[in-house]
């Protein structure tokens, strides 16, 4: 076994695999999925949060097969995961982050967070084991059967849902920062979204994007009001979103809703047989209350803390 950081684009197969096979393994209730690695490296890598040659590690088996990973997605949280065969490794990758927090945080002590599933025994008693203490609050993976799926929301008069295959990119980025810049209704007034075109045009050429699971809903004029990207995963047969977002002047017409329920559609027709969220009645009761509508609760996932001086 060896491990290693992060070297370029052609990790990327490798990470992926790893996160559609952990995901297959525990249904739904882990840490990735590979739209999720893929989503992550393309859009926040330039947002100065984390240095990817740098604050990303991997752990492979000689068959060059990526077995555990961990990610710091800031200078306080640290993500990971390990394959189910080798629950071993996690004292080396949580040493690896420990070791880690003083080069992202050379001048100040920090609160270090790292997310576990609550049923993921092993990680929750090494968090435990190490010093860490579980938050209250916590967030839900729910889950959708699309076998039989019936959209109940109805498209707005004037407006029209369509993928982005010829899509103009300049508007389409721009629908995305608009959608996620000044977030009043989840307490980011002061929300700016740094989606530049450049970064949306890098994202179409990624591994596992589908730009028929690169939805708008767009107005008669050709004005974008709402956006979102669905990825699905073979093995794993789930789809997931992410993200999904709607323009400020549109909001509470419940397009986002809308795009959720085309986005299911589209990863039934490839084969998908589950559709997943993250969700949070605590950071955007809105978007929580309107999953549960069609999602069942499948796990909990929540916050690990500890104090590094």
């Amino acid at each position: 076994m060896t491990s290693r950081l992060y070297e370029g684009e052609a990790d990327l197969p490798a990470m992926t695999a790893f996160a559609a096979h952990n995901l297959d393994a525990r249904r739904g209730c882990s840490y990735w999925h590979p739209g999720d690695i893929v989503w992550m490296m393309f859009t926040h890598s330039h947002m100065d949060l984390f240095d990817h040659r740098r604050d990303i590690r991997l752990w492979l088996n000689p068959a060059g097969d990526c077995v555990a990973l961990a990610w710091f997605y800031g200078p306080r949280f640290a993500r990971f995961d390990v394959h189910p065969d080798h629950v071993d490794l996690g004292g080396d990758v949580l040493a690896w982050i420990e070791d880690h927090v003083p080069i992202m945080n050379p001048d100040e002590g920090i609160r270090l967070r790292i997310d576990a599933m609550d049923d993921d025994e092993a990680k929750c008693e090494l968090l435990g084991r190490a010093g860490y203490r579980a938050g209250r609050r916590f967030g839900e993976v729910l889950c959708a059967e699309l076998d039989g799926f019936v959209p109940e929301q109805a498209i707005p008069d004037g407006m029209v849902v369509r993928d982005c295959v010829d899509v103009d990119e300049h508007a389409r980025a721009q629908c995305h920062r608009d959608a996620w810049s000044s977030l009043d209704h989840i307490g980011r007034p002061d929300a700016v979204s740094q989606f530049h075109d450049h970064v949306y045009h890098a994202l179409r050429g990624a591994i596992r994007y589908d730009p028929e699971l690169d939805l708008v809903v767009a107005k008669a004029d050709g004005e974008l009001a709402a956006c979102s990207i669905a990825w699905a995963d073979d093995v794993s047969r789930f789809g997931v979103f992410e993200p999904v977002g709607t323009c400020p002047s549109y909001r509470g017409l419940r397009l986002s809703a809308v795009l959720v329920e085309q986005s299911m559609l589209r990863l039934r027709e490839r084969g998908m047989r589950h559709a997943y969220v993250m969700s949070s009645e605590s950071n955007n009761p809105t978007a929580y209350k309107a999953y549960r509508r069609s999602f069942d609760p499948i796990g909990k996932q929540r916050f690990h803390y500890k104090d590094f001086p």
